[in-house]
């Protein structure tokens, strides 16, 4: 037997007991036909695709999966040469530290200053835009990944997110 407790908005908690085996993991996105896609912490090869799933989440990752990512094609030459930005959504919580890293290499978005700032609060409901700058090779399986602080939030390719036909090569 397995016990999941889960915690209502009013601060009651609800156990769930179950005979199914619990496979911890994070939810890495969420796609645009609402398909949650979720990497275990650990392999179980007697997990199978198409099995019935009963997801518990945590409240980072619930925020997680709210957040999108979409790759605009715009080219500016302030504050450096860029053809490509990412679009950072945020949903009805704010994000604290927001940071966005392609293939591991921060990217920068300007503040209402006009200084240049490789992290910024996302508000709530709002959006940021990060540059990629020309220096960056950007390919379909370029890595982007979105972090509130140190802690990863989201992770995808380029080439997985909706808004990839804009990119020529």
């Amino acid at each position: 037997m397995t016990e999941v407790v889960e915690t209502e908005p009013d601060g009651t908690k609800k156990v769930i007991v179950t005979d199914a085996k619990v496979i911890r993991g994070t939810v890495e996105r969420v796609t645009g036909a609402g398909n949650v896609v979720v990497y275990p912490t650990i392999h179980d090869p007697d997990v199978k695709k198409g099995e019935e799933a009963l997801i518990v989440t945590d409240k980072a990752t619930v925020q997680g999966a709210t957040y999108t990512l979409e790759l605009l094609q715009e080219h500016v030459a302030v504050p450096y040469e860029s053809d490509y930005a990412v679009i950072v959504r945020g949903p009805s919580a704010p994000m604290e530290t927001c940071r966005v890293y392609v293939d591991g290499t921060p990217l920068s978005t300007v503040d209402s200053t006009g200084a240049t700032r490789t992290e910024l609060p996302l508000p709530v409901d709002g959006w940021l835009t990060f540059r990629v700058p020309d220096s960056l090779r950007l390919t379909r399986g370029s890595w982007i990944e979105l972090r509130d602080g140190d802690a990863v939030v989201l992770r995808e390719t380029v080439g997985s997110l909706p808004s990839a036909a804009v990119l020529t090569s």
